[in-house]
């Protein structure tokens, strides 16, 4: 992969910046902040249409405990989610399945107790509703609200900013 240096240079050099090699033009209409917020908000937009379309190369895993870190079904994801891949549940014997998304057609199963098996990730929009040690406004709800199991959320982490020039 390149670095940021060599993304930004090639940018310049695309844009017809450059006057020699290595040697940018002195009036510069566009400064090499933007072109950095330009090559990271790419990067983004990239790892987007990736995972979109089921290509991704890297995933983390988030454990929910049923019993425990559900609140009315609901759960904080970690703030550097970008995507979730999928959502399984695991059984004590190692067993699993995987939940299906909510079917925005139908209202999902309310009932309590019985193992989930569908999902849906949504936004908090109200920003004093999060905890502040949270950082994330992105919750996980399962469906029907379990009372046990453990659940395996697979997603794709926020990629990282690139800010130094060999980044």
């Amino acid at each position: 992969m390149a670095t940021l240096s060599e993304m930004r240079t090639a940018s310049l050099q695309l844009a017809n910046r450059e006057v020699a090699a290595g040697v940018q033009d002195e009036d510069k209409f566009v400064t090499n902040a933007e072109v950095d917020r330009w090559v990271n908000m790419a990067i983004k937009e990239l790892v987007s249409l990736l995972t979109r379309h089921g290509i991704h190369w890297t995933e983390e895993v988030f454990e929910v405990d049923a019993s425990t870190d559900l609140d009315d079904g609901t759960v904080y994801l970690p703030a550097d989610v970008w995507s979730v891949i999928t959502v399984h549940g695991v059984e004590d014997d190692g067993n699993s399945w995987r939940l299906a998304r909510h079917d925005v057609r139908y209202r999902p199963n309310t009932e309590y107790g019985a193992p989930a098996s569908t999902y849906r990730v949504y936004k908090v929009t109200t920003a004093s509703a999060v905890p502040a040690t949270l950082g994330s406004f992105t919750r996980l709800e399962l469906a029907p609200v379990p009372s046990s199991a453990t659940y395996e959320v697979r997603y794709v982490p926020v990629p990282a900013t690139l800010a130094d020039d060999g980044d």
